[in-house]
């Protein structure tokens, strides 16, 4: 993926989005949403609203649906596939997937362990496993 070659990929039926591709730093897949649905008011036309999605790697994908359901977050849009899901809504959103699952654009780049920590509106803390954590906002 190059800056000067931008290719736009809409989002999957019913998300009312489209997306935009390119390198992190780190060589990680990073993406630029834009969610056609969102309220805007003039001044955030021209401005980045929010994270809107954070893509992790869980040793199992169903175990965390879960464990994010009973904090308060909901399967967004499904169904998916055993090892992808989306969890949340169009204001925030966890992306999850099963360990050498190949991230979206790219057929090469696979979901491997991270750390990272996630705050978001939850009931409680929730480990997804391998140095994975959602807390709560305070």
């Amino acid at each position: 993926m190059r800056c000067d070659e931008v290719e736009v990929f809409e989002g999957p039926p019913g998300w009312d989005s489209q997306s935009v591709y390119f390198d992190g730093p780190e060589g990680q897949v990073l993406e630029l949403i834009e969610r056609r649905g969102r309220e805007r008011d003039s001044a955030s036309e021209l401005t980045l609203l929010s994270v809107s999605e954070v893509g992790v790697a869980v040793p199992d994908v169903a175990a965390a649906i879960a464990a994010l359901g009973a904090a308060g977050l909901d399967v967004y849009q499904g169904p998916y596939p055993a090892d992808f899901a989306a969890v949340g809504d169009a204001e925030g959103m966890l992306i999850l997937a099963a360990p050498g699952r190949a991230w979206l654009p790219t057929s090469d780049r696979r979901a491997g362990a991270s750390r990272v920590r996630v705050v978001a509106e939850v009931t409680e803390e929730v480990v997804l496993g391998d140095g994975q954590v959602v807390v709560p906002a305070r």
